[in-house]
C-alpha cells in the first residue's frame, strides 16, 4: 500500500480511471477533492463552498468575474476569439484558451493556471500601452500575439531582429512590468524537516556550501541571451543549452500548475507529497553522476515501483512526475526536480531525460559529469527524433533537437574543468532513513 498523502493519492486515482467525456473528467476530480474534504460541487466555488450569486440588476461583479472578464478582453484583442466579454467562461472562451494555450506551446486543456493568465493579461496590458513599438521586427512577423512571446521571456524578441529594452530599462511602463513579472521571483518553501504520513520520515533540510539558485541562473541566462542577440548553438554551445534548460524550466513550471488545479490539492499537501518522493529518490540522485542512461533508467522504474511509493503505474508516475519537477523549479529545489524527472524517466517518458543533461551539466542537485550529461542529451533528443511525445514546448520540437544536436556537438558542456563539484540548489540530497 502507498504511503503517500492519502487524499492526493485519492484525487490521482479518481482521474486516472477516467477515459470518457468532459463530464466525466469533471466527476472525478470532484470525487478527488471530497477525498479531500474540499467542497467542489455545480455552483460553488472550491476550497470555499459558497456559491456565486449574480442574481438583481443591481449586483456586484464578483472579483472572479471581474478576472475572467480580463481573460475574455485579452483573448479577443489576441485574436483568440471569444465573443461577447461576460465574465462566463463558457465553451467558446474554453475554446479560445486552448487556442491560445496551445500558441504557447502549453497543453491545450482550456483552463488556465496563474502563470499562463499572468502572461495573457499582462501581455495584453503592455500591448495596450504601446510595448509592441519597441519591438517592430516581431510585431511584423507575429502579429500582436508576439507580445506574448516576449512577455513570457523577452528574448524570443532575438531570433526576430529586435533589441533587448526591457532588459536596459529603455522604453516606458513595460521594462518595469517585465522586471517585476511573478515567474522571475520564484518562491522559496523554508528547509523543515517536514515529517509526512507513513514511513518514509525525511532527514533534516538545511543549506550546504555556496549553492547556485536555477532561477538566478535562468534570470543571468535570459540576460546575457537577450544581451549577445541571437543564440548560435554553433559558436555559443554553453549559453544555447542553458537557454533551452531555462525554457524547460519554464514549461515545467505551468505543467505543474496545470496538473495541481486538475486536483484541486494545495501546494503545501502537493510539497509533502513530493518530498516522500524525493527521499525514496534519493540514492537514485547521487548514482546520476556514475551510472549510465540504462542503469539510471532501471534503477528508477525499481524505485517507483517500490511498496512505499506505489507509482508502478506509468501514467500515475507521469503525473506525479510532472508535478513535482515543475513544483521543484517553483521552489527552487533541485532535489525535488530531480525526483519528479526520474519519476519521468521510469514511465518511459524518454524526452524528460533532456532534463538530467542539464542538471549534470550545471551541477544543479548533482554532481557534475560532463559525459553523462552528453548520453543524457543525446538520448532525449534521439526519442524525439523517433516520435516520442515531446516533453516541453511541442510546438518548437524540431528546433529544440536541432539546437541541443548542434550545441554538444560543438562542444556544449565539455568546457574544461566543468566536473566533480556539486551544486545541491540549496538542499543536500535526500535518502531513506532505516
Amino acid at each position: 500500500m502507498s504511503h503517500l498523502s492519502h487524499g492526493f493519492k485519492a484525487a490521482l486515482t479518481a482521474s486516472l480511471i477516467v477515459t470518457g467525456s468532459a463530464s466525466q473528467a469533471d466527476n472525478a476530480v470532484k470525487f478527488g477533492a471530497a477525498a479531500l474534504g474540499i467542497l467542489c460541487v455545480s455552483g460553488a466555488i472550491c476550497n470555499t463552498g459558497k456559491k456565486n450569486s449574480n442574481s438583481g440588476a443591481a449586483a456586484t461583479v464578483s472579483p472572479q468575474r471581474q478576472q475572467n472578464m480580463q481573460v475574455q478582453s485579452a483573448l479577443n484583442g489576441f485574436n483568440f476569439p471569444v465573443g461577447t466579454v461576460d465574465g462566463s467562461l463558457g465553451p467558446n472562451s474554453r475554446s479560445a484558451i486552448a487556442d491560445y494555450q496551445s500558441y504557447m506551446g502549453w497543453p491545450p486543456t482550456g483552463q488556465l493556471t496563474d502563470y499562463e493568465r499572468n502572461i495573457l493579461t499582462q501581455g495584453w496590458d503592455r500591448y495596450n500601452q504601446g510595448a509592441g513599438a519597441q519591438y517592430p521586427n516581431t510585431m511584423a512577423a507575429l502579429g500582436n500575439r508576439g507580445m506574448l512571446k516576449i512577455t513570457e521571456n523577452p528574448a524570443a524578441a532575438q531570433q526576430y531582429g529586435d533589441g533587448n529594452q526591457y532588459a536596459t530599462g529603455q522604453g516606458t511602463t513595460g521594462a518595469t512590468q517585465q522586471a517585476s513579472f511573478p515567474q522571475q521571483a520564484t518562491t522559496t518553501v523554508p528547509n523543515t524537516a517536514t515529517q509526512p504520513s507513513g514511513n518514509l520520515p525525511l532527514q533534516p533540510l538545511q543549506p550546504v556550501g555556496q549553492t547556485t539558485s536555477m532561477a538566478s541562473h535562468c534570470e543571468v541566462s535570459n540576460l546575457t541571451a537577450q544581451t549577445m542577440g541571437v543564440v548560435d548553438p554553433n559558436t555559443q554551445p554553453e549559453l544555447a543549452l542553458d537557454v533551452k534548460f531555462c525554457e524547460a524550466r519554464s514549461f515545467a513550471m505551468a505543467q505543474s500548475d496545470y496538473q495541481a488545479d486538475q486536483f484541486k490539492v494545495s501546494e503545501a499537501q502537493l510539497t509533502q507529497s513530493c518530498q516522500q518522493i524525493a527521499a525514496a529518490f534519493g540514492p537514485n540522485i547521487t548514482s546520476l553522476a556514475s551510472l549510465d542512461v540504462a542503469q539510471v533508467a532501471s534503477a528508477a522504474k525499481q524505485t517507483a515501483a517500490n511498496p512505499q511509493l506505489g507509482l508502478a503505474d506509468p501514467t500515475a508516475a507521469s503525473t506525479y512526475g510532472q508535478i513535482c519537477l515543475g513544483l521543484g523549479y517553483k521552489q527552487d529545489d533541485a532535489t525535488m526536480a530531480l525526483a519528479g524527472d526520474l519519476l519521468l524517466v521510469s514511465a518511459g517518458q524518454d524526452p524528460y531525460g533532456e532534463v538530467l543533461g542539464h542538471h549534470l551539466r550545471k551541477g544543479f542537485g548533482v554532481t557534475t559529469n560532463t559525459d553523462l550529461a552528453v548520453a543524457w542529451y543525446k538520448s532525449s533528443m534521439a526519442s524525439l527524433s523517433a516520435g516520442a511525445q515531446p516533453a516541453f514546448e511541442p510546438s518548437t520540437t524540431q528546433q529544440r533537437v536541432q539546437t541541443i544536436n548542434t550545441a554538444v556537438a560543438n562542444g556544449g558542456s565539455l568546457a574544461p574543468g566543468n566536473s566533480g563539484t556539486a551544486d545541491t540548489g540549496g538542499l543536500p540530497p535526500l535518502s531513506l532513513q532505516q
